[in-house]
């Protein structure tokens, strides 16, 4: 082959047709990337279908698209005048749900089949589920509210048991107050601000009640801590073991429980004293006194009247010897608040200046059993016997002495201890036969001395006239005295006495001065 002037070698191929296939098949895999497409449109937009999706598992192979049981659906489907809903339809011959919606992309309805069996199945399923998660997270909520709720309510809880803690521990405070503060009036019984029963113990609701007293009499050599036990377990024993009524008591002072006895009619106040009295005879053996009031009806008086009534009877004890002291036995409002004393008191005194112990101690008796016997007030009782300790210490201070010096302890301090008036007279009388003894002395010093100077003024106007008066009113004192005091010293009166000089006066003349009677006369 000539090629531009040169001659080239030729290569001769057998060139053969290549079929439509074959062309095709050089393409595939642009057909390929074509095949949705034309799956989509066969799918969605072929003609018999509508445009309504095929359930794949429902096609019929032999009979194309339009054997597919969805193709029956058309007229329901385009009826339809919602943009979704739910319908009943037959399917394979079997009854089911059709639910559709409209996209609002492309318009397309969107349908779902299920049989009703399937469906309702499903729906029970589902509810069941729904039961038990909605069960869980209603548990779960609880379970976190409570756990909550009690982590916030913990500060309050813990502060709710200590003040339940602390109400306990302070139970028999809050008891003890209360008793206290309904026995004085600072409150009362129906008072519906106050503590209720349950936290207070107490219950007074029977009809009738009174107040009481016990005084405890000190008892020497018995440590402070063993008598506030005697006084504790004095309380509960009142409380515990008094049958057929209600007793309330707490310790008032140091010597003193204080209580309210709550009972009815069929009840005895004499039988609830007898036991009251049996219980502290066998606590405090017996040194006590038990000082009670009048009884009254629940809602007749307030219990502060009864309580002031309990306290004014206690200290007659000092007066009567009984163990039991009733307000109502002794007539405190009509006693006597003074009485005719001076006049002992004054015959007293000048018995302690002669020195007559056994008169003294006498009167100092008959003072004593007037003032028991004459409806007096405690009160004055001892006004007088202190009047009596008054006496005795002016008698010990005008001998230079003081009551420790002369007896070795206070007199004054010594009469309060005393628990009864009973007692003074014995208490009393050693102490007025050393003061009487000591008086006696010390008189006799004074009388030897005034004697000496009796004796001189006589015998300076031995020859005038001379009388009792006249000797009294020169040294100022009382010519009953003289007459006493020439009795006690020289043992003749007055009038003997000077006669009695005046002789020996005579019998001296006539003998050395040789006088005449006549002469002695005119001398004298």
């Amino acid at each position: 082959m000539s090629v531009f002037g040169k001659t080239v070698p030729a290569l001769v191929v057998n060139a053969k047709k290549k079929s439509i296939w074959e062309q095709y098949w050089e393409h595939k895999y642009l057909f390929i990337m074509l095949l949705p497409v034309l799956l989509y449109y066969a799918i969605f937009h072929y003609g018999p279908m509508y445009g309504v999706l095929i359930a794949f598992q429902d096609y019929k192979l032999l009979l194309g698209v339009s054997g597919s049981p969805w193709v029956g659906l058309r007229q329901k489907l385009l009826g339809a005048d919602k943009q979704e809903g739910l319908l009943y339809a037959t399917v394979n011959g079997k009854s089911s749900i059709l639910s559709y919606s409209l996209s609002e992309m492309n318009h397309w309805r969107y349908v779902s089949v299920m049989p009703v069996d399937a469906f309702f199945g499903k729906t029970i399923e589902i509810r069941n589920w729904l039961i038990a998660i909605a069960g869980m997270l209603l548990f779960v909520n609880l379970l976190v509210a409570y756990w909550m709720t009690r982590r916030a309510n913990k500060p309050i809880g813990t502060e709710i048991d200590e003040l339940k803690l602390n109400l306990e521990r302070n139970k028999p405070i809050i008891r003890h107050n209360y008793i206290l503060r309904l026995l004085t009036g600072k409150v009362q019984l129906n008072d519906q601000s106050l503590p209720n029963e349950r936290v207070t113990g107490v219950q007074i609701d029977l009809p009738y009640y009174c107040c009481f007293v016990v005084h405890l009499l000190p008892q020497d050599n018995i440590p402070y801590e063993l008598v506030m036990m005697q006084v504790y377990n004095l309380v509960q024993a009142l409380e515990n073991d008094t049958i057929n009524c209600r007793l309330f008591a707490v310790q008032d002072e140091d010597e003193h429980i204080s209580g309210i006895v709550n009972f009815d009619e069929t009840t005895s106040l004499d039988a609830i004293l007898a036991r009251m009295t049996t219980i502290m005879d066998t606590q405090l053996n017996p040194s006590y006194t038990l000082s009670v009031g009048e009884t009254y009806a629940i809602n007749e008086s307030d219990i502060s009247d009864g309580y002031r009534e309990a306290k004014e009877a206690l200290p007659y004890a000092f007066l009567y010897p009984d163990t039991i002291m009733k307000y109502g036995e002794l007539s405190i409002p009509h006693r006597k608040e003074s009485g005719p004393i001076l006049k002992c008191l004054q015959q007293m005194e000048d018995e302690l200046r002669d020195g007559f112990a056994e008169q003294t101690l006498k009167t100092i008796q008959g003072l004593v059993d007037d003032l028991r016997n004459g409806q007096y007030t405690v009160a004055f009782c001892k006004s007088a016997l202190t009047d009596v300790i008054t006496v005795l210490r002016k008698r010990i201070h005008a001998h230079g002495q003081t009551s420790e010096e002369m007896l070795g302890f206070d007199i004054q301090e010594a009469f309060k201890k005393l628990r009864s008036i009973a007692l003074f007279p014995n208490w009393v009388g050693p102490i007025v036969q050393i003061v009487a003894e000591n008086g006696q002395v010390g008189k006799f010093k004074l009388d030897i001395k005034l004697q000496d100077k009796i004796n001189q003024f006589i015998e300076v106007n031995l020859n005038n006239q001379l009388s009792l008066d006249l000797v009294a009113e020169h040294l100022n004192i009382s010519s009953n005295y003289v007459s006493k005091l020439f009795k006690t010293v020289n043992g003749k009166t007055f009038t003997e006495y000077v006669t009695e000089l005046r002789l020996k006066r005579a019998l001296v003349m006539l003998m050395e001065e040789r006088l005449s009677v006549q002469d002695i006369f005119s001398a004298g």
